[in-house]
């Protein structure tokens, strides 16, 4: 399965091929694959570093050995590698289709930003000589969205560009994250200048109510953090109204996501005889203790 949600920069070495160097069809030319232990060469770590976030693949040349880096670019959660097949190598020539192995549906992964890599050496040789198809590594587009007002219980920090929360409370969210209703949420540049010192207040399980989007490769970004904890501000949203969840709840479709908001007694009456199906509504509501929205006042546009 291919997973593509969506946003952090951590150091994730994932070196593994499909098969060990032993393993490979090297034809008529010697070439293993190296994990960066081996290499004691600083040239070769530098160049490494420099490149392994970026999806393509690489040649690095030192009068020992020739380098080659295949990197898959940015995935949104571990348990990613990348696999060769029909690999080649003669004449100082290498050729090769680079497939990536993806985690399945079930798989327990890390919930971080991670960058499969695989790292090749080629001993002897120089002026490598290189055919790759890369096609299976390149990230499908997710579509890009504007998801507001999200609400979820802070897990922690990650690292100094990401989050985790625990997203069993957005309805938003249900589709992008695991059975365990966790996931990872990158921080903007704005967040990291002008409210860093709110993330490092939050406490655990704290409710948080923030402004995200969708970026283009699927993963959540944080722009604005609206309120942590509950019942100290109100909040003003709109949608259309799809009808009662039950006697106490009603639903709204909001950028098409449908979002559940608590009623009031004194505005059950109010609401049900006002609102049709379908209509344009404008809610102001509050958050409580359980991470419910709770409408105080609405208007019907």
């Amino acid at each position: 399965m291919r997973k593509i949600i969506g946003l952090m920069l951590v150091f994730t070495l994932i070196i593994i091929g499909c098969t060990n160097a032993t393993d490979l069809d090297n034809g008529a030319g010697d070439f293993s694959v190296i994990s960066l232990e081996n290499i004691e060469n600083e040239d070769v770590l530098n160049w490494y570093e420099e490149n392994h976030q970026e999806f393509g693949y690489y040649i690095y040349e030192t009068e020992e050995a020739s380098y080659l880096l295949i990197a898959a670019g940015e995935r949104v959660t571990g348990g990613y590698s990348i696999l060769l097949e029909d690999e080649q190598f003669s004449n100082g020539k290498f050729s090769a289709k680079a497939l990536l192995d993806e985690p399945e549906e079930d798989d327990m992964v890390i919930m971080v930003l991670t960058y499969p890599a695989l790292l090749l050496e080629f001993p002897g040789t120089s002026n490598l000589e290189v055919e790759l198809d890369i096609s299976d590594l390149e990230i499908e587009e997710a579509e890009e969205g504007q998801l507001s007002q999200v609400l979820a219980r802070f897990n922690g920090q990650i690292d100094a560009n990401s989050i985790e929360i625990d997203t069993t409370l957005s309805y938003q969210l249900q589709d992008m994250t695991s059975d365990e209703q966790v996931m990872a949420l990158r921080l903007s540049e704005e967040i990291l200048i002008e409210q860093m010192d709110i993330i490092e207040s939050i406490g655990i399980e704290d409710l948080m109510l923030f402004n995200a989007y969708m970026d283009e490769h699927g993963r959540l970004v944080l722009v604005e953090i609206l309120e942590v904890g509950y019942g100290t501000e109100n909040h003003t949203i709109g949608g259309i109204y799809t009808g009662r969840a039950d006697s106490n709840f009603i639903e709204v479709a909001v950028d098409s996501f449908p979002v559940v908001f608590m009623l009031h007694m004194e505005l059950e009456e109010e609401i049900h005889g006002e609102i049709e199906s379908g209509e344009e509504i404008i809610i102001q509501y509050a958050i409580n203790e359980n991470g419910q929205r709770v409408v105080k006042d609405f208007i019907v546009k």
